[in-house]
């Protein structure tokens, strides 16, 4: 038996660390965390304009929920790619704020998406933190239809440590 782990070929004996194998599981955030960035996310004014929903929160992982609604199409009754990129924008900001401290700040400063297929139905956007440093942090979303099927596909870069007024620290 032979299976691929960290770009490196392991055959049937070979020893992977328990760690290793439960890693990029999501963890449990303390429920008063949770509660505040439920709370605080209602507040946003563009994705409450939207009608997104916080669907999961996990440790450095968010699903966030877009019903769909005729306001948010674009010509041919599919969801806007506006609208598919804000939600990805907003899934890493809540996965990232289950890694920050109260008080801490980020600011988006690339996003790129890939669409895949048209959204004529809710679609969720995954969010998973895959770097997290001291001055900017990566993830990766997944945009699914209700039915799974992959929407579109995104990687977003914040910039960590921004003063509550916008100025960088």
């Amino acid at each position: 038996m032979i299976c691929l782990t960290n770009s490196r070929i392991l055959k049937r004996f070979d020893f992977v660390p328990f760690n290793h194998i439960f890693a990029s599981m999501p963890k449990k955030i303390p429920e008063e965390m949770e509660k505040r960035i439920r709370e605080e996310f209602k507040k946003f004014p563009f994705p409450g304009l939207l009608g997104v929903e916080v669907d999961r929160l996990e440790h450095g992982f968010a699903r966030l929920r877009l019903p769909f609604h005729f306001r948010l199409t674009q010509g041919q009754n599919y969801i806007h790619g506006g609208v598919i990129t804000s939600i990805c924008d907003s899934a890493v900001a809540l996965a990232l704020a289950t890694m920050i401290d109260k008080g801490e700040y980020m600011l988006t400063i690339e996003l790129k998406t890939k669409y895949t297929a048209p959204a004529d139905d809710d679609i969720f956007a995954e969010a998973h933190i895959i770097h997290k440093g001291n001055h900017t942090a990566v993830g990766e979303v997944d945009v699914l239809k209700s039915d799974g099927t992959l929407v579109a596909k995104s990687v977003v870069t914040y910039f960590l440590n921004v003063k509550e007024t916008g100025e960088i620290e």
